[in-house]
């Protein structure tokens, strides 16, 4: 079985190269002895540098004050969190 295809196939052709082509900007006038060359002075910063290997701190918990309605946490103040989100209930009696 063979598949047709009829877009798809890469056909070589002959390449043909351009003349090379100018462009002159001033327009015939000559070339300002300045072009190129700044006068904005560069300033070197220090070197930074930081260290990746450390264990990363551990997020601080988000405490979101609740009643419990029916059985179902209900978070105060019209909070909705997003559907999914895990969540970790402390029982403060």
């Amino acid at each position: 079985m063979s598949a047709k295809r009829e877009f798809g196939r890469a056909v070589p052709e002959q390449v043909h190269i351009l003349p090379e082509l100018t462009f002159d900007m001033f327009e015939g006038q000559p070339t300002p002895e300045a072009l190129g060359r700044t006068a904005t002075p560069v300033d070197v910063l220090p070197e930074l540098g930081f260290d990746m290997t450390g264990d990363e701190p551990a997020p601080s918990p988000l405490v979101i004050p609740g009643r419990v309605h029916n059985g179902v946490v209900v978070p105060e103040g019209g909070l909705a969190l997003p559907e999914g989100a895990a969540v970790s209930i402390h029982f403060t009696p």
